[in-house]
């Protein structure tokens, strides 16, 4: 005797096939940037009419992702998503497009959720998107700081953190790869980009809409778990998730195995093999002049100005202790605060066998004769249209106390200034 068929599952609420839509065509228009259409002329149309501001001109690519433009883009991807939903939701009145849509959504969500959740923490984990502060950074007064550079200074001084932060992020992202993993991963994914979000908004840092994406599409990815989560929540039995079922014949089945796999693998790969790439672009190591340091000027014998606002002479200086290459070229970097407060950045170059130091601030050059006092003070002599005069520096251990300072289990007063 024939069993009987198994019923077929319960179609979801209208709400949830409505929320799934919009989720979807949003999610659509921000991950591929609008289509990859072309939405400047509307995006002016929007920001003229609607904000009352128009758009400021394009800048070259500086990090941000916080422009008027893209808030501008993200109200449009909103009412666009919107009006598709719409219109979907009236075509649709039976057909079961929603429900096939669903995991394949889902997949591709986790793997862009995944890769760059992989990004980010590879950047931490190898330190490279907060390096640790340069002498020069150590020479800027907090007060003179944007919350933006305190966030950067304070997790690039202390290595441990930030990796911590990146390994958090890596975990994450490795475990989104995986369908069976996915509500490890997304439950992991959505409290690191919660805490991201939250130092975005605290330190002005600008890439709030985007770190907003990633924190939303992690949630987004719970979804289908939050009846198992709900039950483990009130002590009560759950169902398992019911996966799709892979396709009958086995060559279809094999090939989308084989794609996963080798998408999962170049998604793991990729990230740290890029930050990488990035490091050796904007390589650093350490300068090999014993002159690097952060100095007090104890003595400037040019003239005193009449006004301190012009003032010219030499108070504070940072030599970098490291030496940066970038588009094959090689410099270190030197920062000069005058009496008049006026700070300046530039470069230096150290030639021990000859003793001489020339450092380039705002273009100009100029090149000292450099000694040791018995005293450990440097001694600079050099010219200023024609003018001899000379620099007195003394090393200031204070300056570098923020690294320098270390670790300790111990402390018998706590060590706060």
């Amino acid at each position: 005797m024939a069993l009987p068929a198994s019923p077929a599952p319960a179609r979801p609420p209208l709400r949830q096939r409505v929320g799934f839509r919009f989720a979807l065509v949003y999610g659509l228009l921000t991950v591929t940037n609008g289509l990859f259409l072309p939405w400047q002329a509307a995006s002016a149309w929007f920001a003229q009419t609607v904000v009352h501001q128009p758009l400021p001109p394009r800048l070259p690519q500086n990090g941000s992702g916080d422009t008027l433009e893209n808030y501008v883009l993200a109200a449009l991807f909103l009412l666009t998503a919107l009006l598709v939903t719409l219109v979907w939701s009236l075509l649709e009145r039976r057909g079961h497009l929603t429900e096939r849509l669903f995991w394949s959504a889902h997949t591709a969500l986790r793997f862009y959720a995944g890769f760059f959740l992989l990004f980010y923490g590879w950047s931490k984990v190898l330190l490279s998107q907060m390096p640790a502060p340069d002498l020069t950074d150590l020479l800027t007064p907090l007060g003179e700081m944007s919350p933006m550079g305190l966030l950067w200074r304070s997790v690039g001084a202390f290595p441990l953190y930030e990796v911590a932060g990146g390994l958090a992020e890596a975990v994450a992202g490795a475990l989104l790869l995986f369908r069976r993993t996915s509500l490890p991963g997304a439950l992991l994914g959505a409290g690191v980009m919660a805490y991201v979000f939250l130092l975005n908004l605290s330190y002005d840092v600008p890439v709030k809409l985007f770190s907003a994406h990633l924190l939303l599409f992690c949630l987004l990815l719970l979804i289908p778990f939050l009846p198992r989560l709900w039950a483990l929540l009130l002590n009560r039995p759950a169902a398992p998730v019911r996966f799709p079922v892979p396709h009958a014949r086995p060559l279809w089945r094999w090939l989308g195995a084989g794609g996963a796999a080798l998408l999962a693998l170049a998604a793991l790969a990729y990230p740290p093999f890029a930050v990488s790439q990035m490091q050796r672009q904007y390589a650093a190591w350490p300068a090999a002049s014993d002159l690097a340091g952060i100095y007090t000027v104890l003595n400037d014998s040019r003239p005193a100005a009449a006004r301190l606002e012009d003032d010219t002479r030499w108070q504070k200086v940072a030599l970098s202790d490291r030496v940066y290459s970038q588009s094959g070229q090689t410099y270190s970097g030197v920062r000069v605060r005058r009496v008049s407060g006026d700070d300046l950045r530039g470069t230096y170059e150290a030639d021990p066998t000859a003793a001489e130091l020339t450092v380039t601030l705002r273009g100009s050059s100029t090149t000292f004769r450099s000694t040791r006092t018995p005293a450990g003070h440097l001694l600079l002599r050099g010219e200023e249209g024609g003018t001899p005069f000379t620099l007195e520096l003394a090393p200031d251990p204070d300056a570098q106390r923020l690294t320098t300072r270390g670790f300790h289990w111990v402390n018998e007063t706590p060590f706060n200034r």
